[in-house]
């Protein structure tokens, strides 16, 4: 018998194996001296595949994603010809995680009474239907007894179902350190999730000029396929609505490699009804590119919709900058069309700022104070509802988004996942909500104005 640990497993190097026993694989974390398919092919080797041996992977969820999480999803999809099964133990089979109940009668007539209720029965946080749905699962009174009492530790259900899950999918989505709260996630996708109206690109002219012209001379080419996908097509030439639609920009890198560039558009129209309109995403642009290239694909695309508000995060840009990897996105993407593109949103000091001297600066600035605040926003957005979400990538997004150990923000490290969708729509959630002119109907005498013909002034 041995026994080894993640971090020093070359003492195991070339024995041979009758049972490896694998523990809390989800908490293996990849690094560049240990890959956990290194540790596991160096062990793995000496097991035959003959009767009495064995491999076992154990471990707790720890989000929907990661190397455990892989494994899990191909053991239990028979079409990828996985070496593993899959097993599963609810809390319900769980001697510890048990509660006597003083009166079965009692209790029974309690179940059956509340069983297709979907309020919390008095005394409890959760729905009546779901104590049923685990009785039917085949949990016992004493176990279903113990989760209602230790419920009442918690605010959520996503905390509990971290502790307890009472399947799979629970404990997939609900462990480790996950930002968002899961079952928010659901009944939002379950709202607004809808696959796009249309595909495009966008397509920017020839002319070797570039200027105020070249943006107008873009188009967006509709199509079956393309980086663009969009909802809603603009139409504030039929409602004229000032300070309607925003374009968020979060940079990524040019090679296919690099961090994805993601731009949200969203539509503010549903906020002219104050207290129950929400702020709608109705197209995205996620792709790669060339900075100065992806500059005027911004500003195209922002003109498409209505001379929207273009908002670009600057954070990106600043550090690519300081590192001399990719260039100066800031001075490539804000500067080459800051003459040509009229309406480009800029920064002021924070609220925490006390000097009342004004500052602006091009771009949203994306440091450790301002992620804070855009994802505590998006949080808000997320469990109270308070935007409009049609993509399916999102959801996803937002499902393996985690706080680290070392306190910091980002996706689940595993293979496919980004965060580039989530912090471009947070960043124009926060503007849309807090940071922008009021959306208004413009006035007969504003149409008038804008009527006249464009020209050097009117930039």
């Amino acid at each position: 018998m041995s026994i080894t640990s993640f971090e020093n497993y070359d003492s195991v190097r070339g024995s041979n194996f009758h049972c490896v026993h694998y523990s809390e694989v989800a908490y293996w974390k990849k690094t560049e001296e240990h890959d956990p398919e290194a540790v596991v092919s160096s062990v793995s080797g000496g097991v035959k595949r003959i009767p009495d041996n064995i491999e076992v992977y154990e471990s707790t969820g720890r989000g929907a994603a990661g190397f455990f999480y892989d494994k899990c999803q191909d053991a239990m999809n028979n079409k990828t010809n996985s070496a593993y099964s899959f097993i599963f133990i609810p809390f319900y089979f769980i001697e510890h995680d048990m509660e006597d109940v003083d009166d079965e009668e009692e209790f029974a007539r309690w179940l059956l009474e509340n069983k297709d209720r979907s309020t919390c029965p008095e005394g409890y946080r959760e729905e009546g239907k779901f104590f049923w749905k685990i009785w039917k699962l085949g949990a016992t009174f004493q176990a279903i007894n113990w989760y209602r009492n230790e419920r009442n530790k918690y605010h959520t259900h996503a905390y509990m179902a971290t502790e307890a899950p009472i399947d799979e999918v629970e404990a997939f989505r609900n462990s480790g350190n996950l930002v968002f709260d899961q079952y928010a996630i659901d009944e939002l996708k379950s709202m607004y999730m809808k696959e796009p109206m249309h595909y495009g690109t966008i397509v920017l002219p020839n002319a070797a000029r570039r200027n105020k012209q070249y943006i107008r001379d873009s188009k967006i080419v509709l199509g079956m396929d393309g980086e663009l996908k969009i909802w809603q097509l603009p139409n504030n030439n039929i409602l004229k609505i000032k300070n309607r639609y925003l374009v968020s920009v979060d940079i990524g890198g040019n090679s296919t490699g690099a961090d994805y560039t993601v731009m949200t558009v969203i539509d503010r129209k549903g906020m002219l009804m104050k207290d129950i309109g929400a702020p709608e995403v109705v197209a995205r642009w996620r792709g790669h590119c060339r900075h100065d290239i992806l500059a005027w694909k911004a500003a195209a695309l922002a003109h498409y919709y209505g001379d929207a508000l273009l908002v670009i995060e600057s954070n990106t840009a600043d550090r690519e900058r300081s590192n001399n990897t990719e260039g100066d996105h800031f001075g490539t993407i804000i500067e080459e069309i800051a003459d040509y593109y009229p309406n480009i949103y800029q920064r002021s000091k924070g609220p925490e700022a006390v000097d009342e001297r004004p500052t602006m600066k091009f771009g949203f600035q994306t440091n450790k104070l301002t992620k804070g605040w855009i994802i505590d926003n998006l949080i808000a957005c997320v469990e109270d509802k308070l935007w409009i979400e049609p993509d399916k990538e999102m959801f996803r997004e937002l499902r393996t988004y985690e706080r680290k150990d070392d306190g910091s923000l980002g996706n689940i490290e595993g293979n496919n996942n980004h965060d580039d969708i989530l912090m471009s729509t947070a960043i124009g959630l926060w503007v849309a909500l807090n940071d922008m002119d009021p959306v208004a109907w413009i006035t007969k005498s504003e149409t008038r104005v804008n009527t006249r013909p464009m020209t050097e002034a009117t930039f």
